[in-house]
């Protein structure tokens, strides 16, 4: 990789944090299809409705009405002031590739959770923060932290089960296998839906029934269209999570970032086939720990001899992914409206 002065380094990060921090304030409603929603729920805040029950939110919206007169763009302010400074600074603190991680985050999730699931972007920044105390073993902080991802969003709750990673050994066979197990398992299921839900009914309350009751309605209303498992991002990731492989059998002593970065990818796989059959909580959980790849796929590039080009292959395959998949997820056309 170019080597570039510390100081410079600096400069760009700082800069583009402003740059990320305005737009995510001052895109015009509409832009994203989040949007227009979070000003429904500002307003129906407002007549005594929370239609959005994660505890940040409801205070936000005070504050909100509080500070900015009940002005979207205050609601907007106060969620990426959370959200992208904690993801520079972790990216610029903790990333083996500052720069690659950067690209990472810019291409796959500033427009997906920074511009449109702003609630989802503030808890995956909280997530991104935990990460390095997984991989330093230090459950007590990485569970506060969980914690408090999910007041943001309570989806976030699913990260949970990452303190049972261990960053002192690979287990290869179990954490290969097992999503090609699941994988095989909902090819060969029909009725996933009703798995999820016995499941969730063993969960304790109120996060079990509560998502239980979710699939039990998505499937009385006959919304249970199963995701694509072999989807761009999936295939991508798979291919990723296999490349990351090999280099760990490469590998006499594998560090314990890459055996945190290796089991979060076996984990992301994993749930996201077992969920497939509930688009919305398989694409979420999917994002959520697809955040890790910001660390991931940098360290990744670093465990080969052509740690060049493997880079130059992620930061390609970044761009094209941003260009085909998450600009897509933004309006311009009702740029020209205003």
């Amino acid at each position: 990789m170019i080597i570039i002065k510390k100081s410079i380094v600096y400069i760009l990060f700082f800069c583009l944090s402003l740059i990320m921090l305005m737009v995510a304030t001052f895109k015009p409603v509409g832009l994203d299809y989040d949007s227009g929603n979070y000003q429904n729920a500002l307003l129906s805040f407002q007549n005594g409705v929370n239609d959005i029950s994660e505890p940040v939110f409801i205070f936000f919206a005070w504050l909100d009405s509080l500070i900015f007169n009940n002005n979207i763009h205050g609601l907007f302010f106060l969620y990426a002031l959370i959200s992208v400074p904690i993801n520079m600074v972790v990216i610029y603190k903790y990333s083996k590739s500052p720069l690659l991680s950067l690209i990472v985050y810019t291409c796959l999730y500033f427009i997906l959770h920074d511009l449109t699931q702003i609630r989802v972007g503030a808890a995956a920044a909280v997530f991104l923060l935990a990460i390095p105390d997984l991989i330093s073993g230090n459950k007590k902080k990485y569970i506060i932290k969980v914690f408090i991802a999910s007041m943001f969003h309570f989806s976030s709750v699913i990260l949970i089960s990452l303190i049972f990673l261990s960053n002192k050994k690979v287990n290869a066979k179990f954490f290969v296998f097992s999503p090609m197990v699941v994988l095989l398992f909902t090819l060969f299921t029909s009725n996933t839906y009703q798995i999820l839900i016995d499941i969730f009914n063993f969960l304790p309350a109120p996060i079990g029934p509560k998502a239980a009751n979710y699939v039990l309605n998505l499937q009385l209303l006959g919304k249970f269209d199963n995701v694509n498992v072999f989807s761009k991002i999936t295939l991508c990731t798979l291919f990723f999570f296999t490349l990351y492989f090999y280099s760990l059998l490469k590998s006499d002593k594998p560090t314990e970032f890459d055996i945190i970065y290796f089991k979060i990818m076996s984990v992301m796989l994993t749930v996201f086939y077992f969920l497939s059959s509930v688009p919305v909580l398989a694409s979420r959980s999917f994002e959520l720990l697809g955040v890790s790849l910001i660390f991931s796929l940098p360290a990744l590039s670093l465990r080969f001899k052509q740690k060049r080009l493997v880079g130059l292959v992620i930061i390609m395959w970044c761009f094209v992914y941003l260009y085909v998949v998450n600009l897509k997820l933004l309006n311009f056309e009702m740029l020209g409206t205003l």
